[in-house]
């Protein structure tokens, strides 16, 4: 698990995290969920860079087999709606769909 923060860059929540993924044990979901309460929008949301760096964090674990190799997910939360996934997604995604996405939009559209 790992939860990142995106604008014009896409950072981690939490530093300690950096080009990882960490197991969801109840404390590491806990320091995650307490990390939330400070993240506040700014700028426009870049999602192809945000879907990029979670795809490449997400293969990094399949090419070397770290990991549980349990099935893999993103979940995008945000408060404005964008049509800019496809070329992301024929990059990493498609024709296989080993990844699935879950999408929220969250607020005023």
């Amino acid at each position: 698990v790992n939860v990142f923060t995106f604008s014009e860059l896409t950072t981690e929540l939490l530093p300690c995290y950096k080009d990882m993924l960490a197991q969801a044990t109840e404390a590491n979901k806990r320091e995650l969920k307490s990390a939330l309460d400070g993240v506040k929008s700014d700028n426009i949301a870049n999602f192809t860079g945000a879907f990029a760096t979670a795809f490449e964090i997400l293969h990094k674990y399949n090419r070397t087999g770290q990991g549980c190799q349990c099935n893999q997910a993103i979940m995008l939360v945000t408060d404005g709606p964008s049509n800019s996934f496809q070329d992301v997604f024929k990059q990493y995604n498609w024709p296989h769909m080993p990844v699935r996405v879950f999408t929220y939009l969250v607020g005023k559209d």
